[in-house]
């Protein structure tokens, strides 16, 4: 299960098997790590941010009621019993950082230091908070990503920005009509199976009706914060690709969780965890989450829920998607078996295409919104 603390919520992307439950994070786990010298790292996001520096900001000090106020009581207290304990962490706040407006970026990184030291709590890195102070978006545009950004999260953004072209050019469409487009439209343009990105899609194009019980309460907090565009955009187009830049950012998170939770950092292995105000990535999480299956490469195999049995969107989206799926496990394959120089070239040609699919992916959306104004 998920490890609450007040309005801090903290998981991992990934599980040992499928059938594993949700690992909790406990003082336990970290002497354990420590024990086996594995660092436990904590990445914070955006929101958790901004609550931060919202608790701590034009005032000296910030006492145990203040923070019972902000919602932010339990998970100070947790990590100030880990520095009681001796129990070492890391704090990675530079993803939060880059989804934020550069002016305010600046401002908070430059001010994270100081804000820790209010809550009693220490920077537990020999660098500095500042140094993340560069971080932050221009605009938010994927055009204004800079390279290495836009080749990271073209996946999860084409994948998203469609999903609301099709949500919009679908209007009228019945729940699985929307569905079967996304993924027609998914084959043509992007071909890649994505399916944390296809699963949330799946929640997004349900309508109550079809969500019967407590998944209706998935499907909404899924849309929510998914599946409606910024209305404060100053175009429909523009809106739709702040969502799914937003979007995008989250899931890069996840990816980044497995990918370190894998390769490890400077020699040393890692326990990363998420620490989120944000219940739309727990929730997202405890249905789609991936699992390495004890191949010890976490995030190599992903697991959904399928609601199959509550109702008849849920029975036929998952047919589709399982045929959908089947087509890329078969391209998967056949790529395996190709020579080792021919794999690298054709994994070379799928990441140089990379940003000519984002492009289609944006043209097909522009058209849905001229088609529908």
């Amino acid at each position: 299960m998920t490890t609450q603390f007040d309005s801090v919520f903290a998981f991992q992307a990934s599980r040992p098997t499928a059938g594993d439950p949700a690992e909790e994070l406990t003082f336990d786990r970290l002497a354990d790590n420590k024990r086996r010298g594995v660092q436990t790292d904590f990445l914070i996001d955006n929101n958790l941010l901004i609550n931060i520096d919202d608790a701590c900001n034009s005032i000296d000090s910030v006492s145990d009621e203040m923070l019972r106020e902000s919602k932010l009581y339990g998970w100070v207290a947790f990590l100030r019993e880990c520095e009681r304990q001796g129990l070492d962490y890391g704090l990675t706040p530079g993803f939060g950082y880059t989804e934020m407006p550069k002016d305010l970026a600046k401002i908070r990184a430059g001010r994270l230091g100081e804000n820790l030291r209010k809550l009693g709590l220490r920077w537990p890195h020999n660098d500095s908070p500042a140094d993340y102070a560069e971080l932050g978006l221009a605009e938010a545009r994927f055009d204004t990503l800079d390279g290495n950004q836009q080749y990271v999260m073209a996946m999860p953004f084409a994948s998203l920005m469609l999903m609301h072209a099709v949500k919009h050019l679908g209007q009228d469409f019945s729940p699985i009509g929307r569905f079967k487009r996304y993924l027609r439209e998914h084959r043509r343009l992007i071909s890649i199976v994505s399916s944390r990105e296809i699963a949330i899609a799946r929640y997004v194009f349900a309508e109550p009706a079809d969500c019967p019980g407590p998944v209706n309460e998935v499907r909404a907090t899924l849309n929510n914060n998914f599946g409606r565009p910024d209305k404060k955009a100053a175009t429909p187009l523009a809106g739709m690709e702040k969502a799914a830049l937003n979007g995008a950012f989250d899931i890069t998170f996840l990816n980044a969780m497995n990918l370190v939770s894998t390769k490890g950092f400077e020699g040393r292995r890692v326990d990363p965890w998420l620490f989120s105000c944000d219940r739309k990535l727990s929730l997202l999480v405890d249905y789609c989450f991936t699992s390495d299956l004890g191949t010890g490469e976490s995030g190599l195999f992903s697991i959904a829920a399928s609601h199959e049995d509550i109702s008849p969107y849920w029975k036929e989206s998952a047919k589709v998607l399982k045929d959908y799926s089947a087509e890329g496990a078969r391209r998967v394959m056949r790529q395996m078996l190709l020579p080792e120089q021919d794999r690298k070239r054709v994994s070379r040609e799928r990441i140089e295409g990379l940003p000519r699919m984002v492009r289609a992916v944006l043209e097909f959306a522009d058209e849905a919104v001229r088609e529908t104004s």
